[in-house]
């Protein structure tokens, strides 16, 4: 008998990945560093896709009008868990769908954008790793940006108006005002492509910005830099291999535990 087949219903695990942009064709090893992590991680951990473990990826690539549709697509399937990345929006979009499959988010802040009660005693359905470490993160971003480049008086948030309610949420604004930048929302408006990029950024050059924040989830789709435009680039986060790493064992964790279980929730400032 094949081995596959020898796997019983109860020992095969369903795992559900999505993620915002990215195209599902580069959701395995060898495809995103991220994700190629993520499954070493499960492999290390005993799970291997096509002998007991089977994946469905999915992605709006883009199109976050999409994302309930999708969402109610894979809680229609029935996994044993889903994996997001992402904006809190989009996590509050799974838990709308379902409060028992266990959710995997690496997303942004869960207290401030609603998605658990606390650290301490987060209750539901969800677990997984913070990005955003703390409501202070955005000012440092800020801060930091105006150091490195030396003088911003007009700077845009590139992103999807739900990372854009994040970076508000913290004190992004509070200390681009103190330090007299203007700092102002400039929407990708969906689908996310080279074109809407393009669109973007002739609207920023007309409006004299001196100065670009581009969303963590938005960067997947960010295409080479047009031909006659320069610039650089400087990023600003915690150590994301440890999330890599991390999130391979809290989906592990979720594949053993009956579903219905209660949640816990991370983050990691290192």
């Amino acid at each position: 008998m094949p081995r596959a087949a020898a796997q019983s219903a109860s020992t095969v695990k369903r795992v559900a990945m999505m993620h915002p942009a990215m195209k599902p064709a580069d959701i395995r090893i060898g495809g995103d560093p991220t994700y190629t992590i993520i499954f070493e991680e499960l492999k290390q951990l005993g799970y291997v896709e096509g002998v007991n473990l089977i994946v469905d990826r999915y992605s709006p690539e883009g199109r976050y009008d999409r994302l309930p549709e999708i969402a109610h697509e894979i809680v229609a399937t029935g996994p044993n868990v889903i994996t997001t990345m992402g904006p809190v929006a989009g996590v509050r979009i799974f838990q709308s769908e379902t409060r028992t499959i266990p959710i995997v988010a690496w997303t942004g802040d869960p207290i401030a954008g609603g998605i658990i009660s606390s650290l301490a005693r987060p209750g539901g359905n969800v677990t997984g790793l913070s990005v955003q470490a703390g409501s202070k993160i955005g000012g440092k971003r800020v801060q930091l940006f105006a150091e490195a480049v030396g003088k911003l008086s007009n700077v845009r948030y590139l992103g999807s108006p739900a990372t854009w309610e994040e970076t508000k949420s913290g004190d992004s604004m509070e200390v681009a005002e103190k330090m007299h930048i203007n700092l102002a929302f400039q929407a990708l408006k969906s689908p996310i492509n080279e074109a809407e990029y393009l669109r973007a950024f002739d609207a920023m050059q007309r409006d004299h910005v001196d100065g670009v924040m581009i969303s963590g989830g938005i960067r997947k789709l960010l295409p080479s830099c047009p031909a006659g435009r320069t610039g650089e680039t400087i990023s600003y986060s915690s150590d994301l291999l440890v999330y890599r790493h991390s999130r391979g064992g809290s989906t592990d964790v979720l594949c053993l535990r009956p579903q219905g279980g209660g949640s816990t929730h991370r983050r990691t400032d290192r």
